[in-house]
């Protein structure tokens, strides 16, 4: 008896482990078709996973990341924010509180169920009949954020975006006091992440300069990437004056990340139009940096040197590229909204 007992765990356990190992293979496969421009095959075989093992935590998760990322998908116009890109975020967060339930000690789901309710909150600003319910949505992303500090406390990301919200203060479901004592600690744990938080909780009456801190630490840390982004946007910020700084800061980087998407966009659009023929060898770099890896990478990429074409006035190859990038990349196209606009 006690030999059968034995067997039928065994088999039990062999047979979670291989629903646990397909599950993960099918999350990946959907995470795949979708960083290659094919959400909805995505959506697909995650929906067909979940009829099987509705449970499974990391399925529900990559069904949210897979909603999250065609959120913007076909908006087109104001009306489009609350008839589609609402409901969109709506069903993400019923995806990542589900992922959040199954695997409750998963800091990295209750992260992206704390910013996908600040999205919905910042969505609501622009339907007033809702306005009532943002404090409420505020308060479930201060609940997950600070989740997930609790459960992965050294990341600076987590920490810094529950600084994010709590800043807002009490009408939003914020806590300033807190997110000041979260401000001291990020930035004995990540002095970059600190002087960010510190620049987020400057008021009127607390002014903060970030400047004399950020040349201080790139003294120390000259290439450390996501310092030399921070001081670059800051210059950029600053106007013509500082233009040449920040140039320097993105090529740099560029240099050390040639496929660092985000600073090649803004080194595109920090640089002159008369000057745009400097940017074109990191845009060629950033292909070769790329190349074999997903489609979205090389698609933003075209599309970028797609703009530079068109402001060439070469509108037909610009056009030709452009399109070769939406096919390349067909489901995903209104992310290109962040990678090739102005920052």
């Amino acid at each position: 008896m006690k030999r059968l007992l034995c067997v039928l765990i065994t088999l039990q356990l062999i047979t979670a482990f291989g629903l646990y190992a397909q599950n993960s293979g099918i999350a990946f496969r959907a995470y795949e078709s979708r960083m290659n421009g094919n959400p909805e095959m995505a959506l697909s075989l995650l929906d067909s996973a979940l009829k099987v093992t509705p449970d499974n935590a990391e399925l529900w998760f990559e069904k949210g990341r897979c909603l999250d990322w065609i959120k913007l998908q076909n908006c087109k116009k104001f009306t489009d924010v609350w008839r589609i890109l609402k409901p969109t975020l709506k069903d993400c967060r019923y995806c990542f509180r589900k992922a959040c339930h199954y695997e409750p000690g998963n800091a990295r789901y209750h992260y992206w169920a704390g910013q996908n309710a600040m999205t919905i909150a910042l969505v609501e600003f622009y339907t007033p009949w809702e306005w009532l319910l943002i404090p409420g949505v505020m308060n479930s992303a201060v609940k997950h954020l600070k989740k997930s500090v609790l459960l992965n406390p050294v990341n600076p990301e987590y920490r810094y975006n529950l600084i994010n919200v709590l800043h807002f203060g009490w009408l939003l479901s914020g806590n300033r006091k807190l997110a000041l004592l979260h401000t001291d600690t990020i930035s004995e744990t990540d002095p970059v992440y600190g002087v960010m938080a510190k620049e987020l909780m400057e008021t009127g009456k607390q002014p903060y300069d970030p400047y004399p801190e950020y040349r201080k630490l790139l003294q120390s840390d000259p290439d450390n990437i996501r310092l030399l982004s921070e001081v670059a946007a800051l210059y950029s910020r600053k106007g013509d004056s500082c233009r040449d700084t920040a140039i320097a800061m993105y090529r740099r980087i560029l240099e050390l990340e040639p496929d660092n998407i985000n600073a090649l966009k803004r080194l595109y659009w920090t640089v002159p139009a008369s000057d745009k023929d400097l940017v074109v060898p990191y845009i060629l770099s950033y292909f070769r940096a790329v190349d074999n890896n997903y489609n979205y990478y090389t698609a933003s990429g075209m599309q970028l040197l797609a703009t530079y074409l068109k402001q060439l006035h070469d509108e037909q190859r610009g056009a030709v590229l452009s399109l070769a990038a939406e096919r390349l990349h067909p489901d995903n196209y209104g992310t290109f909204i962040n990678d090739i606009g102005p920052p």
